[in-house]
């Protein structure tokens, strides 16, 4: 049973460990002893064109794309590592590892939403900007589609809305997947069974001046839900390869990412590298627990250090730390005064943020899983405004424009940070 968060370690050829100075036994007890991991699964990525040359049967194996696979295996887990990574035909073999969501729990009332407030939102909104042409994919526990606040702005795949039931018309893999995909029993159903996911979505795309309940970053947007959080609110990293693979497959443009845990990911990081090179923004929660580092996956946007090879920050990934009513840093919230000054991290609204959850319910949540779909709706609406920009143009944009802030102390020293400022970002957006 997958429990917790999924986060995996990456691993080398056998080649290049040894010339980093680090033995495959080396590298196999790292990776089994950073982070927490489903037992008896293995990522494994192969070499361009070795399943052929070493005839391997993958019938048995989850197809992740791009020659990586999940492996279930019934024997010793430590010496499958490291026979997988003694062999040159494999690029990588890591356990799956595991993720957990970023809040903490704590209806149509517009002034409740103090964050919408302090983002500028409303002046925003007064441009003709809606995010509706845009895709922006919440991979998380699900998104409650039947919501009256969220049901209007999902996504739709066509193919599938108007295709015959029980078949996948549009041959991606998944059967009747009309609002996006479930990465945990492979469906093409995403609803929330837990109200993580439908709280993030509602931030970022609640239906904006319906008289109904509370309104999104963007009033109108197509939101497709790509679930691998369970109702505990943890999953594997399996599985949300999976769904980054599918957003990007189907046409997102942002990625909205409110948790994370464990340990460096070769597949993961592979995943989040392959969504940049097709041009998709991944924004991220910071993490809760209290640090001045970030969690992972946020913490790729910074160059990673692992079993003696560095891999390079990824320029698609925006992490997000959290702020209070009064802009200070929530209590919890991770950070990084280097992605602070880097233009890789920004902060959004965090605390006691109302959305939308499970049956047609509204509730308070804190953590930076609610300061991230601030921001990722925000990219949204940028992208709306100016549909010719780059995700390098939008993650700028979004750093540039935002209100400075100062946090730290005298004793521990103080930094800038730049909060989301909506009004600000898409006056920037719409001069480019």
């Amino acid at each position: 049973m997958k429990k917790l968060f999924i986060l995996a370690l990456v691993t080398l050829c056998a080649s290049c460990l040894m010339a980093e100075g680090l033995s495959v036994q080396q590298q196999v007890d790292n990776m089994m002893f950073q982070a927490p991991y489903v037992q008896g699964e293995i990522i494994v990525k192969y070499k361009e064109g070795a399943l052929v040359a070493m005839d391997v049967n993958t019938s048995s194996m989850n197809d992740l794309g791009n020659n990586t696979f999940c492996m279930k295996l019934r024997g010793d887990m430590k010496k499958a590592l490291t026979g997988l990574l003694s062999n040159p035909e494999v690029q990588y073999a890591e356990p799956n590892y595991l993720y957990k969501t970023m809040a903490t729990p704590n209806d149509p009332k517009f002034g409740q939403l103090w964050g919408m407030q302090k983002i500028n939102a409303p002046a925003a909104w007064n441009t003709k900007a809606k995010g509706d042409k845009v895709i922006v994919a919440v991979i998380d526990t699900g998104v409650n589609y039947k919501h009256a606040d969220l049901k209007d702005n999902m996504w739709v795949n066509e193919a599938e809305a108007n295709g015959k039931p029980g078949v996948d018309d549009d041959g991606n893999g998944y059967v009747d997947d009309i609002h996006g995909m479930n990465g945990i029993n492979d469906s093409g159903d995403p609803l929330d069974d837990q109200s993580h996911g439908s709280h993030c979505s509602g931030t970022i795309a609640g239906v904006g001046n319906n008289g109904v309940g509370v309104t999104g970053v963007c009033w109108e947007a197509q939101v497709m839900g790509c679930k691998f959080l369970s109702a505990s609110g943890s999953g594997s990293s399996e599985d949300a390869i999976k769904c980054i693979n599918y957003a990007v497959a189907n046409g997102a443009k942002v990625l909205s990412n409110s948790w994370g845990g464990g340990g460096f990911s070769m597949g993961l990081y592979d995943a989040i590298k392959n969504a940049r090179d097709k041009g998709v923004l991944f924004v991220a929660a910071c993490g809760n627990s209290y640090s001045g580092t970030l969690s992972l996956p946020a913490g790729y946007c910074q160059d990673q250090n692992y079993n003696g090879k560095t891999y390079p920050g990824l320029s698609n990934v925006l992490a997000v730390a959290a702020s209070d009513e009064n802009d200070k840093k929530a209590s919890f919230s991770q950070y990084s005064k280097d992605a602070a000054k880097s233009g890789d991290m920004v902060a959004a609204p965090g605390t006691n943020i109302l959305s939308t959850v499970l049956g047609q319910n509204y509730a308070s949540y804190n953590g930076t899983s609610m300061a991230t779909p601030h921001v990722a709706g925000a990219a949204t609406l940028i992208w709306s405004s100016n549909p010719n920009l780059t995700a390098a143009d939008v993650k700028k944009i979004l750093f540039d424009s935002g209100d400075t802030l100062e946090w730290g102390s005298s004793w521990s020293g103080t930094y800038n940070v730049q909060r989301l400022n909506l009004d600000s970002a898409l006056k920037q957006a719409q001069n480019r």
